[in-house]
């Protein structure tokens, strides 16, 4: 399963029509481990492999943009905060058991309920076009 991170790791290297042991040679990382990085069998690299990602590929804007969306999105673990209710907890656990399950089908539900309590709490929320798209 790839993160998204991983996802613009092999977009950027495939936009330079580089393989990986091209890229592991540019960044002085081992293929195995550009690898894994791509398919999300490791986790986040140090901040050491970002440095030489953009000093050696001279990333764009969009793309040191997009590669830190991507990374504050694939980390592995979460925070509950101190002030999570009891449902949360339970809520939070329930979704644990199901990652790696899920359809796009129930992913866009959970994110259409998520986006309501956006729109309930007074924040812009975003267009719902799944119910323009699945006519549910």
């Amino acid at each position: 399963m790839m993160s998204p991170f991983s996802k613009i790791l092999r977009e950027i290297r495939e936009r330079r029509a580089l393989r990986q042991k091209d890229l592991s040679v540019i960044l002085g990382y081992e293929q195995s481990y550009i690898s894994a990085l791509e398919t999300g069998n490791k986790g986040l690299p140090r901040q050491d492999f970002f440095n030489q990602l953009q000093k050696k590929l001279n990333l764009t804007e969009s793309e040191q943009l997009a590669l830190e969306r991507a990374v504050a999105i694939s980390g592995r673990t979460i925070t509950i905060p101190n002030d999570a209710t009891s449902a949360e907890f339970q809520l939070i656990h329930r979704l644990e058991g199901l990652l790696g399950k899920l359809s796009t089908k129930q992913i866009q539900l959970l994110d259409l309920v998520i986006d309501l309590s956006s729109v309930e709490s007074g924040e812009a929320g975003r267009k719902h076009e799944f119910f323009k798209e699945n006519r549910m």
